[in-house]
């Protein structure tokens, strides 16, 4: 072969979309050979590709990918990069730096110069930033739900151990147990609220079982006894930073005991939507 040219369509480099809201570590490459003389060439070629960070560089950051009988229309082909090159190196890991050039041989021969890549390859190394992103939220909610019409009953003056039997969480090691629940080391942002009725002031707090002490202390709330309906809620948000696994539960300090409604009273009394108590929403924070 004396020479070959490339003539770049627009979609020369541009993601594959299995889905429209999917970008998969493939990248669909269009060009054309032709011959010292411009003309298209014909038949069948093996063509490799690599990827550099220079120009000029020997080793490559990706690659070879190699295509051994491509078929030429009118000099034209097309071929799809990806996922993976000979090696097992990802496509997308090579597109972690801000310059990179293909390098392509056509029969044994590289075609120079290279060519710089732009940026739309990038998103490919751009979507998994955001789906590792994404995945580094870890959350935990966990509540106290009753059948629809229930209360809760009477609460004692003093401290009372709020009940906590549901819980929706991907945060590892995360365990609910007679309500109690068992936080593995991490940091974490804390959330809770808990309702009382006709028992005057009244504050929730994060009880740290393990250690014997409050860790996060809750507002000031006040449920006054002369009002037949009177209720409402505590609530806590603090930061919480522990080296090994601990065990937690809510606490509620009632200034009176009341009954029968003293931990809550029911609200709906409709069949389809349940009564919810204590509510606990946990955040852990990576670094």
């Amino acid at each position: 072969m004396r020479k070959a040219g490339f003539l770049f369509a627009a979609i020369m480099f541009a993601m594959i979309a299995a889905h429209a809201q999917t970008v998969p570590p493939l990248v669909n490459y269009q060009g054309m050979l032709t011959d010292s003389e411009g003309k298209p060439l014909t038949g069948t070629k093996k063509i490799t590709f690599n990827l550099y960070d220079s120009t000029v560089a020997v080793a490559s950051v990706w690659g070879p990918q190699i295509f051994e009988n491509v078929p030429l229309i009118n000099g034209m082909f097309n071929v799809i990069l990806g996922t993976a090159d000979t090696s097992g190196r990802p496509l997308a890991d090579a597109f972690g730096a801000k310059d990179r050039y293909l390098g392509i041989t056509v029969d044994g021969k590289e075609i120079l110069p290279r060519q710089q890549i732009l940026s739309t390859p990038f998103a490919i190394k751009a979507e998994q930033a955001a789906k590792a992103k994404q995945t580094e939220f870890r959350y935990a909610k966990i509540w106290e739900e009753k059948l629809s019409g229930t209360s809760l009953g009477n609460s004692k003056a003093g401290w009372n151990i709020r009940g906590l039997n549901k819980i929706d969480t991907n945060i590892e090691g995360l365990t609910l147990s007679s309500n109690q629940f068992i936080l593995p080391s991490g940091f974490y942002r804390i959330e809770a609220s808990s309702p009382s009725r006709h028992a005057n002031g009244h504050k929730i707090a994060l009880f740290n079982a393990t250690d014997q002490r409050y860790e996060i202390i809750g507002t000031n709330s006040n449920s006054p006894t002369g009002y037949s309906q009177s209720s409402n809620t505590s609530q806590l948000i603090g930061v919480l930073n522990i080296s090994q696994p601990k065990i937690f539960e809510i606490r509620h300090y009632i200034t009176l005991a009341a009954g029968p409604y003293g931990l809550g009273g029911e609200s709906t009394n409709i069949s389809e939507i349940p009564e919810i108590y204590t509510i606990v929403f946990i955040e852990q924070k990576k670094f």
